[in-house]
């Protein structure tokens, strides 16, 4: 792992938790005491807490790649690690929200500034995925060959039906990237999501707040 990641992954970590015991103190003054079990169910699918949600997915994208390089010695591909350096880049960029609880909370100045920090100089331009419609798929070029996601365009929908990562990549994080980025298209298109393919599937029921996508 890099030493960029091997600081990033702690300190984002800490600020995840640091803005969600903000939300959970705010929501405890207005509508007064939450058991730990209805603040862990409202953190995993609460929407108005989705915005939370990208900063633990890509501490565990992390720990998923350690998990391979402990049993295999493969490394993070460049460019998946700048990939994840710069969704840490945009977690910190605040939003309404964060800015609310930047404001009106020192623990979240102090973890914010944490994850700042512990971010290099950015040179390095992150993964690039592509829509290819004439080969019918987001693709990803990389050093270790192509990522890509089928889909099959129907009316107003779109039909997920296969991911496919290199051998060398897996477990790197690419596939989650691939998909959110495809997901994210599909929202900006106003397409409905069709998720044959298993692997977008179990992104989808991971992720919330791309629910809505697949009910059309």
């Amino acid at each position: 792992m890099t030493p960029e990641l091997e600081v990033l992954r702690p300190a984002l970590l800490r600020l995840h938790g640091t803005l969600l015991q903000a939300e959970r103190k705010e929501r405890e003054r207005n509508l007064g005491p939450i058991s730990n079990q209805a603040w862990f169910g409202a953190a995993l699918g609460d929407p108005d807490l989705a915005w939370l949600r990208p900063a633990l997915q890509l501490v565990s994208a992390i720990d998923e790649a350690q998990a391979v390089q402990r049993r295999t010695g493969e490394t993070p591909a460049p460019e998946v690690v700048t990939g994840w350096l710069a969704a840490a880049r945009a977690f910190v960029t605040p939003g309404p929200r964060y800015l609310e609880l930047l404001q009106e909370d020192p623990d979240v100045v102090l973890a914010h500034g944490d994850v700042v920090r512990a971010l290099p100089p950015h040179e390095e331009k992150p993964m690039t995925v592509v829509d290819n419609p004439a080969a019918d798929r987001f693709e990803a070029v990389l050093p270790g060959g192509t990522a890509f996601v089928d889909y099959r365009r129907n009316g107003d929908s779109i039909v997920f039906t296969h991911t496919e990562v290199p051998e060398a990549l897996e477990g790197q994080g690419v596939g989650n990237l691939l998909v959110r980025f495809a997901l994210d298209s599909a929202r900006a298109r106003g397409l409905t999501v069709v998720p044959l393919c298993p692997f977008v599937a179990a992104f989808i029921r991971r992720h919330a707040e791309y629910a809505d996508l697949t009910r059309g």
